[in-house]
């Protein structure tokens, strides 16, 4: 059916072009999505004393880096933005509300 189409060459010709730059495409957004994750830990990990507010806790610590990570996975979109707001969600949940992991409970 498509045979018929004159300009089926060109079509064939983009998606020869298309598949053999996809491999770069998700190389790049891996490394996207490994500069958000090391900022999320990093955030997460540095002394409260290296914000610079006064009263700042743990939970507002996280919070933060949680922050710093939606910012860049928007910004990059190394993986769709619903997926993103989903783990930002999920994040928070887990590890800033009542029904967080015992793990990451205050004591």
């Amino acid at each position: 059916m498509f045979k018929i189409f004159q300009g089926f060459h060109l079509v064939e010709a983009y998606h020869e072009w298309k598949n053999g730059h996809r491999d770069s495409k998700f190389t790049s957004r891996m490394i996207k999505l490994a500069i958000a994750i090391l900022a999320l830990v990093v955030a997460w990990c540095i002394p409260a004393d290296f914000y610079g507010i006064d009263g700042l806790g743990v939970i507002h610590q996280r919070v933060i880096a949680i922050f710093v990570f939606a910012i860049l996975m928007w910004v990059f979109e190394p993986i769709p933005a619903w997926t993103t707001s989903m783990a930002v969600v999920g994040l928070l949940l887990f590890s800033t509300s009542d029904s967080s992991f015992w793990f990451f409970e205050n004591k």
